[in-house]
């Protein structure tokens, strides 16, 4: 997958990721074990759900139908025009398309950007200890909220 992220984000790469992003894109990325079913139970109760992610948009757009079809409500990923994370411009966008405040959005992320994310949009956190990064590194940036596994999620929630 390295050879994967370099060429995604070289200029001449691009043209190369989009042409296999179908193949090499879900053969390296899988959700969470037990996200796809904590999404349906979020989406259950009446809650929202979206992405927001770095990666490119195409590529957010592909895997989202792939992985979360019917079970996301947006998602957004990298294009020309809006600031990414941690800047809050892609969560506020977000929120704008769903209608959602500030008070009523809770962001679910793994890693110091996700949370510094958060923060600039003035949106509590989840910090997601079996993601990217753990508890530590989570506790050691700012984490309030933590959730060692996706059950942790919905408790924290509900």
């Amino acid at each position: 997958t390295e050879n994967f992220y370099r060429d995604f984000r070289s200029d001449n790469g691009r043209g190369r990721l989009r042409s296999v992003a179908g193949h090499d894109c879900a053969d390296s990325t899988r959700p969470y074990e037990g996200v796809p079913q904590l999404l349906q139970q979020l989406r259950a109760a009446g809650c929202r759900t979206a992405i927001v992610s770095n990666k490119a948009d195409y590529g957010v757009q592909a895997l989202a139908k792939q992985y979360f079809d019917g079970r996301l409500d947006a998602a957004c990923g990298e294009r020309a025009g809006i600031a990414k994370k941690p800047a809050s411009d892609m969560l506020l966008a977000i929120m704008r398309q769903l209608k959602a405040e500030p008070a009523s959005t809770i962001y679910i992320g793994d890693s110091d950007t996700d949370l510094d994310t958060a923060r600039n949009a003035g949106v509590p956190c989840i910090g997601a200890c079996w993601g990217f990064r753990g508890r530590a590194f989570l506790e050691a940036h700012g984490a309030k909220l933590l959730a060692e596994n996706v059950g942790d999620i919905w408790e924290l929630i509900k």
